[in-house]
């Protein structure tokens, strides 16, 4: 059963045309008639599960969403498989592949695993490194930037840390706001 279907409303993105989203019934936390972001195709966002790409976002470029992934706010995802419970919000994501119960705030990812329960926050944490181009940020593992504007990597986030007890004190705002629009 279908959950959403493309609208009239498009815009010209870099010469492709990308089309708002409009739930056509209930799941998760959209409504029937509620708009979303905005998609090449619908082969961009499956039809399935409770994904869904929210307020300006932009899915193009032979990405996908699936499973329980969400996409939140001015968000750009290309050339991506974003699937899982992973959340995005407001980033930019490149040849990436986003999954699990990750994370990603205020970043720019390209070429990249993401996945398990990693977390990154207003960061960059630069561009593959592995043997197939791509890096990995994986397990517990979390990219904060801190005051200072320095990149901290936790390599695990179950010990207690300063910045990460900063971190999620922003995100639970971040998430109220987000929750409220």
């Amino acid at each position: 059963m279908f959950k959403y279907c493309l609208t009239e409303e498009s815009m010209d993105y870099y010469g492709t045309t990308l089309y708002r989203v409009r739930a056509i019934r209930d799941f998760s936390d959209v409504k029937a008639g509620d708009f979303g972001g905005f998609i090449e195709h619908d082969g961009n966002l499956s039809q399935e599960g409770d994904c869904w790409v929210y307020g300006n976002a932009i899915i193009a470029n032979y990405s996908t969403v699936s499973d329980n992934a969400k996409i939140y706010g001015d968000s750009i995802v290309e050339w991506s498989n974003i699937s899982g419970n992973a959340k995005i919000f407001d980033s930019r994501i490149e040849n990436a592949y986003i999954s699990g119960n990750s994370r990603i705030y205020k970043s720019f990812i390209s070429e990249f695993y993401v996945q398990d329960n990693a977390v990154v926050y207003n960061s960059n944490p630069g561009y593959g490194t592995n043997e197939y181009g791509y890096g990995e940020i994986k397990g517990d593992e979390a990219f904060l930037t801190d005051g200072n504007g320095n990149v901290v990597h936790i390599k695990d986030l179950a010990k207690p840390n300063d910045l990460l007890t900063e971190f999620i004190d922003i995100m639970s705002g971040i998430m109220d706001n987000y929750a409220a629009s």
